[in-house]
């Protein structure tokens, strides 16, 4: 189970960036909502089951009906995410950057010995880092969703700002 509480050793650190804390909130909402598999990782290899998890991006991995990461000898893993209109193989090392004070910076799960949420965490960021266009200003996540990227579901964005109150309810 991941929770905001099990994907970082005491919940969401105010220290984190933006995007972390994006990555954090919305892979625990995913796996909250139980969804089912998107079809570009629905596969044998999900163990013959439909429930998305968040490890099912990530290869290699064991055989069904587990289906999750195992330690690659090279230190490289494949993370499979959906990103400008088709399923996209991002290759990550399993290196984790540490702050001054030894903090991990990647958001890390409670057993620290399970490295899909920081393998999945630095395959979000390597593809966030390509969204360098002009939407960006002032913000870290601007046109940019996780749960896109894990789901393959196009984001409905509603500006709230400009709606009254009547249109809001």
């Amino acid at each position: 189970v991941v929770s905001t509480q099990s994907t970082g050793s005491s919940g969401i650190n105010a220290e984190y960036g933006e995007l972390i804390r994006s990555i954090i909130t919305e892979i625990a909402l995913l796996c909250q909502t139980e969804i089912p598999s998107p079809p570009g990782l629905r596969n044998d290899l999900n163990g013959g089951s439909d429930a998305w998890k968040p490890w099912h991006h990530i290869y290699p991995r064991s055989k069904p009906p587990n289906s999750f990461p195992i330690h690659s000898a090279s230190g490289k893993y494949a993370v499979k995410l959906f990103w400008m209109g088709s399923w996209r193989k991002v290759i990550v090392d399993d290196q984790i950057p540490f702050d001054a004070e030894g903090k991990p910076l990647l958001p890390m799960c409670e057993n620290e010995t399970e490295l899909w949420l920081p393998v999945l965490s630095k395959a979000i960021i390597k593809v966030a880092s390509l969204n360098y266009g002009s939407e960006r200003r002032g913000s870290e996540v601007a046109g940019i969703s996780v749960i896109q990227m894990l789901t393959g579901w196009m984001p409905e964005v509603i500006d709230i700002k400009s709606r009254g109150d009547d249109d809001m309810w």
